[in-house]
C-alpha cells in the first residue's frame, strides 16, 4: 500500500494542482479587501490611538491571499489555451496586486499605517489593480463580450463594443449565402467569444482553419465532433453552446451539408444586407402591393384541407403530418406551401402515396420519422430527403422501388437509428457491407408472409407489440423458439392488437389512433381518431386501451376518460354507447382490455378499480369480482401474495370460467361464476421463471395458456406457455426486436407441447 501511494503521489502534477485552485482563492482577497476598506474607512472617523493587531491580521491576510492567488495563476498559466497579450497583462497586474499589499502590510506593522494618505494610496491602488486583474480574467474565463452580452444598450456602448444592442439572429435559411457562408457566420456569433483569439477553452479555436480541422471530419458529419455537439438535444451536458439558445434548426442542417461536402473552412463572409435606405427603386416603384403571408394556423388548415393530411399538433410546438390517407397522385412540388410549419414537423408520413414533382427547397430541420413505406418513393426522392432532415432517426423503405443506390445516403446520415428496408431492390451483400461500416445502425429486411395465419402442428406465428421500441411485429418461428420478422409497423403507444379473420392486422398506433393493416401490402385500410371523432365534451382527454372487431363489422371501442364503449360503423359513425362504472377515474387507468362474451355482453379489466366487471349493452353491471392481491392455489393449498389488483386482462371461456391477467399481482388466476379461483399461476411458480407484471392471457384449445410477461427484465422471458399443470413448454424472449415493455401479444394455435 505504502509503496503504491508512494508512486500515485510521484506521478501527480502538484505544480498543475496548486494552479487549478486559482478559481478558487481568487475570491479570497477580494473578500478580505472589501473587509479591510471598510474597517480602515470606519478608523477615518473614529481616529483611534494606536494599530490594533486585528487591523494588522487583515492587512497580512489579505496580502497572503493575494500572494496565494497570484502563485496559483502563474502555475495555471502553464496549461496553455489563453490569449498570449491578455495573459501577459492579467498575471502582470495580479502580481502588482499582490505586491502592492504585501508592501501595505509591511507599512501596517509601523506606526505610519496610522496616515490617513499612506492607506488611502495603498488601498486606492489594490482596488484598481483588482479591477483590472479581475475584468481581464473574466474575459479570458467568459470570453470578451461576458460583460456586455447582457447589459443595457446605454451601458454597453460606455463599456465598449459588445452584443447587447446588436446580437446576431440565428440563421434561418441559406437563401443569402452558400453553406460555408452561414457555418462562418455561426461560428463568429456563437464559437469566437470562447474559441477565439482572446480564448481557447479546451485549447480549441474555431477562427483558423488547423482549429477547425480539429472537430471536422471532411465527408462524414457523423464522425465530425463539431456537428455531434451543435447537434444534441437542449440540456444535454455536451451540447455546445452551453450556455444561450441551442443554434438553430437550420444552422445545423448547413453543418451537416458542409462537412459532408469536403468542409472547407474560412469562406468568405455573407455579403451585406444593403441599408434600409439604399437604392431600391428597380423593384419597389413597380412592385404591386405584397399580401400579408399566411399565418401558420392557417398553413397546416391548408394542408388539411389541400394534401388531405391528418396534422396532429404536440407539446413543444411539434407536428405529427400523415397524409398516408389520400388515394391521389401526391406532387411534392407543392411542399413548398408548407415550408413555414416544416421545421416543427418531427413525424411525417407518405406511406401507400404516390409521389409526383420534385421536393424543391423545403427542408426539415427536426424530422426525426419518415414513413414512406408502400409509396414510390425512389433512390432520388429518397436521398432527397435525407439531404433534407439532418436529424432523422427512423427511416421506413417497406415494399419500395429503392436500391442499393440509397445506401450511401443512409450511412451519411449522422443521427439515423434504424432503416425498414423490407421488400425492396436493396441487395444482402450491400445490406452486409452497410453493417459493417456502420454496426450501430438497425436494418430490418425481413421475409415474404407465411402462407395461413393459423399453423396446427408447426411453428407458430407470433404478434408482439412494444411501445419502449415502437414496434409492432409479426413473426413466423422457422424452428421452434427461433422467430423471424415477416412484417411489422411503427407505433407509439399501444394496449390492444388483433388478427383479422380476413388476414389483416388491427392495432392502435397512440392513445387514440386506430389503424386495420393489410400486412401483405402495409396498407392502412381503415383508421380511427378517437381524440375527434364522436366526442361529446370538446377538450375531455381520452385514451384507448382496448377494441375488438364485431362479426358484423362494426368495432367496439373503449374509451378511458369519458368511461363508455362505444361501437362504430366502417365509417367512424357512433352505433352505440355503453356507460361504464369506475370507482376510481382516470383517463389512462379507467380500463385495460375489454372483451365481448358470446351472449354479446362487455367483459371489463378496470385497472384502477382492480375489479372485473360484466356488463350488458345498457351499461347494467351483470356480474363482478374483485381482483385479491393475495389467493390460495386451488392445487397445492399455497398461500401466493402479490404487490396489487391493477389487472391488465380478463377472458372469459368456453367453460364459463374467467381467466385473469393480474397485471401487478404477478400471476395468473381462473374463477368460476361463483368467484371461486380454480387455477392459477404465481410469480415463482414456474421454474427458471419469475412473473412481474402479467399483461395478455390466452387459453388454447389443447388447454395451454399463454401468458404475458412485461417489464420483467432481461434474463426473462417475455411471453411464456404453460400446461395446466403449469409445466413450461414454450418461452418467447427477444430483447432484439423487442424491449421491457413487450405489453400485449397473440400467438396462434398449434400441437406442440400438448396432450
Amino acid at each position: 500500500m505504502t509503496t503504491i501511494m508512494t508512486s500515485t503521489l510521484a506521478e501527480t502534477d502538484w505544480l498543475m494542482f496548486i494552479g487549478r485552485l486559482h478559481p478558487l482563492v481568487v475570491h479570497m482577497p477580494i473578500g478580505m479587501l472589501a473587509a479591510l476598506v471598510i474597517v480602515e474607512m470606519m478608523t477615518v472617523f473614529k481616529k483611534p490611538e494606536k494599530i490594533t493587531a486585528t487591523r494588522r491580521f487583515l492587512v497580512w491576510a489579505t496580502a497572503l491571499s493575494a500572494i496565494t492567488a497570484a502563485v496559483a495563476g502563474w502555475f495555471l498559466a502553464g496549461e496553455g489555451g489563453y490569449a498570449e497579450d491578455l495573459l501577459f497583462w492579467h498575471r502582470w497586474i495580479g502580481i502588482a496586486f499582490a505586491v502592492v499589499l504585501f508592501i501595505g502590510a509591511v507599512i501596517a506593522l509601523t506606526p505610519r499605517w496610522a496616515s490617513v494618505l499612506v492607506r488611502f494610496v495603498v488601498l486606492s491602488l489594490a482596488l484598481g489593480l483588482m479591477t483590472v486583474a479581475g475584468h481581464m480574467g473574466g474575459t479570458m474565463t467568459h470570453g470578451e463580450t461576458y460583460l456586455t452580452r447582457y447589459a443595457p444598450p446605454f451601458i454597453a456602448n460606455l463599456i465598449g463594443p459588445g452584443e447587447a444592442a446588436d446580437a446576431p439572429a440565428p440563421v434561418e435559411s441559406n437563401e443569402a449565402g452558400s453553406d460555408a457562408q452561414i457555418v462562418l457566420a455561426m461560428l463568429e456569433a456563437r464559437c469566437y467569444e470562447c474559441h477565439g483569439a482572446s480564448k481557447q477553452k479546451g485549447r480549441l479555436r474555431l477562427d483558423t482553419p488547423d482549429g477547425i480541422a480539429t472537430v471536422t471530419v471532411a465527408g462524414d458529419p457523423s464522425k465530425s465532433e463539431m456537428f455531434r455537439r451543435i447537434s444534441l438535444p437542449q440540456g444535454d451536458f455536451d451540447i455546445m453552446p452551453p450556455e444561450g439558445e441551442p443554434i438553430g434548426d437550420a444552422e445545423v442542417l448547413a453543418v451537416m451539408r458542409w462537412i459532408r461536402d469536403g468542409a472547407e473552412t474560412m469562406p468568405t463572409p455573407p455579403p451585406t444586407v444593403p441599408a434600409p435606405n439604399a437604392d431600391t427603386s428597380l423593384t419597389s416603384e413597380t412592385s404591386e402591393p405584397s399580401t400579408p403571408a399566411p399565418s401558420e394556423s392557417e398553413i397546416i388548415e391548408s394542408a388539411r384541407t389541400d394534401f388531405g393530411a391528418f396534422v396532429t399538433e404536440l407539446p413543444g410546438d411539434e407536428l405529427v403530418v400523415d397524409l398516408s390517407l389520400g388515394s391521389e397522385p401526391l406532387d411534392v412540388a407543392k411542399f413548398a406551401e408548407l415550408a413555414p410549419i416544416a421545421p416543427r414537423v418531427v413525424d411525417l408520413s407518405l406511406a401507400g402515396r404516390t409521389i409526383t414533382g420534385e421536393l424543391g427547397e423545403i427542408t426539415f430541420e427536426r424530422l426525426e420519422r419518415l414513413r414512406l413505406e408502400r409509396s414510390n418513393a425512389d433512390d432520388a426522392f429518397v436521398n432527397a430527403m435525407l439531404d433534407r432532415t439532418p436529424r432523422l432517426r427512423k427511416l421506413n423503405l417497406h415494399s419500395t422501388p429503392v436500391t442499393d443506390g440509397v445506401l450511401g445516403a443512409i450511412e451519411a446520415s449522422p443521427a439515423l437509428e434504424r432503416v425498414v428496408l423490407f421488400e425492396t431492390g436493396v441487395t444482402g451483400a450491400a445490406i452486409e457491407s452497410l453493417r459493417a461500416r456502420r454496426p450501430e445502425l438497425v436494418i430490418e429486411k425481413g421475409e415474404a408472409l407465411a402462407d395461413a395465419f393459423t399453423v396446427s402442428g408447426g411453428p407458430r406465428l407470433i404478434l408482439a407489440a412494444d411501445y419502449s421500441t415502437n414496434r409492432i411485429a409479426l413473426m413466423r418461428e422457422v424452428a421452434l423458439g427461433a422467430p423471424t420478422t415477416v412484417w411489422e409497423f411503427e407505433i407509439d403507444n399501444i394496449h390492444d392488437l388483433h388478427i383479422l379473420p380476413n388476414g389483416n392486422i388491427l392495432f392502435q398506433t397512440s392513445w387514440t389512433q386506430l389503424v386495420e393493416v393489410n400486412p401483405e401490402t402495409n396498407e392502412t385500410v381503415w383508421s380511427y381518431d378517437a381524440s375527434t371523432m364522436n366526442r361529446e365534451n370538446e377538450g375531455e382527454r381520452v385514451e384507448v386501451h382496448a377494441f375488438e372487431r364485431r362479426p358484423d363489422g362494426s368495432t367496439m371501442i373503449a374509451e378511458s376518460g369519458p368511461s363508455r364503449i362505444i361501437e362504430v360503423d366502417h365509417d367512424g359513425k357512433l352505433l352505440s354507447a355503453t356507460p361504464l362504472t369506475v370507482d376510481n377515474p382516470d383517463p389512462h387507468h379507467d380500463t385495460r382490455l375489454v372483451r365481448t362474451t358470446p351472449e354479446g355482453n362487455y367483459l371489463v379489466a378496470h385497472e384502477f378499480d382492480g375489479v372485473v366487471r360484466e356488463y350488458d349493452r345498457v351499461g347494467n353491471v351483470i356480474w363482478a369480482y374483485d381482483v385479491p392481491t393475495s389467493w390460495t392455489d386451488p392445487i397445492t393449498g399455497a398461500q401466493h401474495e402479490g404487490e396489487g389488483n391493477a389487472l391488465f386482462s380478463a377472458v372469459r371461456l368456453d367453460t364459463g370460467n374467467t381467466l385473469i391477467g393480474t397485471g401487478n399481482g404477478h400471476g395468473v388466476i381462473e374463477v368460476n361464476p361463483e368467484g371461486e379461483i380454480v387455477w392459477s399461476v404465481a410469480q415463482n411458480e414456474i421454474e427458471g421463471v419469475t412473473l412481474t407484471w402479467v399483461t395478455t392471457v390466452q387459453r388454447l384449445s389443447n388447454g395451454n395458456t399463454v401468458i404475458g410477461n412485461c417489464h420483467a427484465g432481461e434474463g426473462q422471458p417475455q411471453i411464456i406457455e404453460v400446461t395446466p399443470e403449469k409445466e413450461l413448454v414454450w418461452k418467447f424472449y427477444d430483447f432484439k426486436r423487442f424491449g421491457n415493455a413487450l405489453s400485449n401479444s397473440f400467438v396462434t394455435e398449434d400441437t406442440h407441447g400438448g396432450p
